[in-house]
């Protein structure tokens, strides 16, 4: 059986996968990264008909997947839900009894320690078989070889050549954090480094109250929040509820600017590249405030499609 290449960029509001091709080409496939446990059959059931996955791992079963209001707050990411994620999503890309070289992403701190970074590796994704059961087929794979890189390094190692000679900085807006890198020839400059909780769900708290002012009858949840986000303005509302969304944009642009800053950025004499799912919902601002900024298509997956060229570099 020939070898699989894969690569999964597991963050806080989506988990990511790229997978070679045996022609080459690459599949793409986004799921919400949300674990809950089941509490029986009926739930299972109930579930995957929805088109969400069950999952059985180490004797407990799980449901992955299911859109959610809340987000994961454990920043080091070294827990189970990243872990059953990461593992169910590798079984689903691949045949049964697969060999697999695999690379995943880890937070930045964790990252600049070796140690840290191989026991996060060894807990994530285990070297050898693993055994899984998702959708009620039972899966077995071999991780043959793994790597891990720092998260935001997707664009780094995606497009090196716009790193050589220059100074750039790479912010990637997720759901939930910021992480910025900053680069001189394409050395990571550590002490620049940013890692904070302004995110897409940050931007979407701050816009549940002005939105339902617009009349005594608004009520509006997280998950029309994030549609009008995407849109730009809200049904009914569009002109009054489009300058909210700008303001609230630009503001929020302005904070995570405002963080590079103080970590020693010389934002306007550096090239800057926004990645991460968040920052195509800011695109109008990024170009009004940096106009050579440099914002990759599928942002989203620029990460896990990075890690998959390193990998295949350093493990083909």
């Amino acid at each position: 059986m020939a070898m699989k290449y894969l690569a999964v960029d597991c963050g806080k509001a989506d988990t990511k996968v790229c997978l070679r091709n045996e022609d080459g080409s690459i599949t793409k496939k986004l799921i919400p990264t949300t674990l809950a446990e089941a509490s029986g059959m009926e739930d299972l059931q109930r579930e995957t008909e929805s088109g969400i996955r069950e999952v059985v791992f180490e004797g407990r079963a799980y449901v992955i997947g299911a859109p959610a209001n809340g987000m994961i707050r454990d920043n080091s990411k070294k827990n189970i839900v990243h872990k059953v994620l990461t593992l169910s999503m590798i079984a689903e890309a691949v045949p049964e009894g697969s060999y697999v070289r695999a690379a995943i992403g880890c937070p930045l701190q964790c990252y600049a320690s070796k140690a840290e970074r191989k026991e996060y590796l060894d807990y994530i994704l285990p070297a050898g078989k693993t055994e899984i059961e998702v959708n009620g087929r039972k899966k077995r794979f071999f991780v043959d070889r793994r790597a891990v890189f720092a998260e935001a390094y997707g664009p780094l190692l995606l497009f090196p050549e716009r790193f050589m000679n220059r100074t750039v900085g790479v912010i990637d807006i997720g759901g939930f954090n910021v992480n910025g890198c900053y680069f001189l020839n394409g050395r990571l400059i550590s002490e620049a480094n940013i890692t904070n909780q302004m995110g897409k769900y940050r931007l979407m708290s701050a816009l549940v109250q002005p939105l339902n002012r617009l009349a005594p009858t608004a009520d509006f949840h997280i998950y029309e929040i994030e549609e009008a986000l995407r849109l730009g303005y809200v049904i009914n509302a569009e002109e009054a509820s489009g300058k909210i969304l700008e303001e609230k944009k630009r503001k929020h642009l302005d904070q995570i600017v405002e963080a590079c800053r103080k970590a020693g950025w010389n934002l306007d004499f550096c090239d800057l590249i926004f990645c991460g799912g968040t920052s195509p919902l800011l695109e109008k601002q990024i170009k009004e405030r940096f106009p050579r900024a440099f914002i990759p298509e599928e942002s989203n997956f620029i990460n896990a499609s990075g890690y998959l060229k390193m990998l295949m570099k350093v493990a083909g």
